[in-house]
């Protein structure tokens, strides 16, 4: 999951994910918006200030290495991450900025304009199988399949993954007891993030079975890291993935999991053949989306997905549909089988 969206007031609600300014709320007051798209009159996900007359930080383009000040940076994610639950995560965001600020001193000014890692990826260019249109506020101008990629949420964002409410909006609970894990399995959570899901499933597969938790950025890769030690779970092994590949052994994975992310890859074909590959004969990929079949589920269009749009997508490689569960409150989980 990567670059976080500023959200600006619609006629009607406040929307996530906005490539627009953000707007000022009595002369002051920015209203940052992650994902939820809420009415005007219900309280916000989190309360969060923030002046950018004060912090030239206050919008985060689409692209996971945007360069931030990091003592703006420092500020603007304490008063995310400035919530009990979060608490982990202050600790170790603290750890990263130390270090990328050490890091940038030392190095020359040329070094640190380098594209990062996950940028350096050999990515295949865009061929018949991707189109391109006009850039709308919420994607990236890359059509697959008849849908426009979804813009990534960054790391800068990682406070929303470890809300307290999460677990109200999505039941985590439900969606484990329908992925049926057992002790020994090797389970990967593609687009781990900070490693909500990872370290869930960790107990699960118990000490004989292990987690494979990748993603893209290196960022993310070390709060996970660091929540997982806090948690003493030594069965969650981090993977800095590519944009287009899962760096994954052929035929390691039980199971497979995506929450809330096939939408937002760029290069959606290329990562579900290194995932199928990964994937041991009978096992199975699980893609937790949005429902967009349901109006009322409080998120933005290009960040759900009808169940047909997941099928169809699918259905390109060697994976045979087994069912779809429908016992979340806003996501549906469709599996499939190799």
């Amino acid at each position: 999951m990567d670059a976080t969206r500023l959200v600006q007031p619609a006629s009607k609600n406040f929307d996530h994910k906005s490539h627009a300014n953000p707007q000022v709320i009595d002369g002051s007051r920015t209203i940052w918006r992650m994902k939820l798209r809420t009415h005007p009159d219900q309280p916000l996900p989190l309360d969060l200030s923030h002046n950018p007359a004060r912090d030239p930080t206050h919008e985060v383009a689409h692209n996971p290495a945007h360069n931030m000040s990091h003592n703006s940076t420092r500020r603007t994610l304490y008063r995310w991450l400035g919530t009990s639950f979060a608490a982990p995560i202050v600790a170790g965001f603290a750890l990263l900025v130390s270090a990328t600020a050490t890091a940038q001193k030392a190095a020359p000014q040329s070094a640190v304009q380098q594209t990062p890692p996950q940028a350096q990826s050999q990515a295949p260019q865009p061929s018949a199988r991707y189109s391109r249109i006009p850039r709308t506020a919420d994607g990236i101008g890359k059509v697959y399949m008849g849908r426009e990629i979804a813009g990534v949420m960054g790391w800068q964002g990682a406070a929303w993954l470890e809300r307290e409410e999460r677990q109200q909006e999505e039941r985590g609970d439900l969606l484990l007891r329908e992925l049926g894990l057992k002790p020994g399995m090797t389970v990967a959570d593609v687009g781990a993030g900070t490693g909500y899901y990872a370290r869930r499933m960790a107990p699960l597969v118990g000490s004989t079975g292990e987690v494979l938790a990748v993603d893209v950025q290196p960022q993310m890769i070390q709060m996970l890291t660091e929540l997982a030690k806090k948690a003493n779970l030594t069965n969650i092994k981090p993977i800095l993935g590519a944009v287009d590949n899962v760096k994954l052994p052929d035929a390691s994975v039980d199971l497979a999991i995506m929450v809330d992310v096939y939408h937002e890859l760029e290069f959606p074909f290329e990562v579900m053949q290194s995932l199928v590959r990964a994937i041991k004969p009978g096992g199975r990929i699980v893609f937790v989306e949005y429902r967009a079949e349901d109006a009322k589920v409080p998120i933005k269009a290009l960040h759900k997905m009808t169940e047909a749009q997941v099928r169809k997508e699918a259905a390109v490689h060697e994976l045979v549909y087994e069912r779809t569960a429908s016992t979340l409150p806003w996501q549906h989980v469709v599996i499939f089988r190799k």
